[in-house]
């Protein structure tokens, strides 16, 4: 006898269809998620490997940037599950950090076309990039927090203005961090 998957109590499309435990809720987060801090370490990469570092040097910096991707990503995630009440009511925690790793996987396409401009094209523009994917990423979480909330407006400037702050933490921290860790 074949099983089919409980159905939601959710509104229609908000999770799928599907219940959001067991097996099927990590294989599709894991998937949802694997992406963001490999796209973090290939930045940290992509940038840490300039004036040729010595490999620790490198190494922390690939750290670095995995560090503040997760670490930002997890402080961004639930500063907007603390600022919106509305939509945790309705829809949980989970969904708020669903939106959250949705809009962060904008940085995906952002990472390629910054791998493919260093190391193909010759050009130093991985801090273009990665800004712009983290300002990407949160206007797209904000559009999905929009989706759920009923205060449209506040949901998405709030996750546009996290992603500013966290893009300007990236810049500022991983600027200085490959000339404080080469030791050549």
């Amino acid at each position: 006898m074949k099983s089919t998957p409980p159905t939601s109590t959710a509104a229609p499309g908000v999770d799928g269809g599907y219940i959001a435990h067991g097996r099927g809720r990590s294989r599709r987060g894991l998937i949802r998620r694997l992406p963001i801090p490999a796209c973090f370490a290939i930045l940290g990469w992509l940038l840490g490997r300039h004036g040729e570092p010595e490999p620790v040097a490198l190494a922390g910096v690939v750290l670095l940037a995995l560090a503040l991707g997760v670490i930002g990503r997890s402080i961004y995630g639930w500063t907007l599950v603390i600022f919106h009440p509305a939509i945790r009511r309705d829809h949980g925690a989970a969904a708020i950090r669903r939106a959250v790793d949705t809009g962060f996987l904008m940085l995906v396409p952002f990472t390629v076309l910054a791998a493919f401009a260093e190391l193909r094209l010759g050009w130093s523009a991985v801090q273009a990039f990665a800004s712009a994917g983290l300002m990407i990423s949160g206007a797209m979480a904000g559009a999905e927090l929009a989706k759920l909330g009923k205060q449209n407006w506040f949901a998405a400037l709030l996750p546009s203005l996290g992603a500013a702050i966290l893009a300007a933490a990236w810049m500022v921290l991983l600027s200085v961090a490959p000339g404080i860790l080469q030791t050549r």
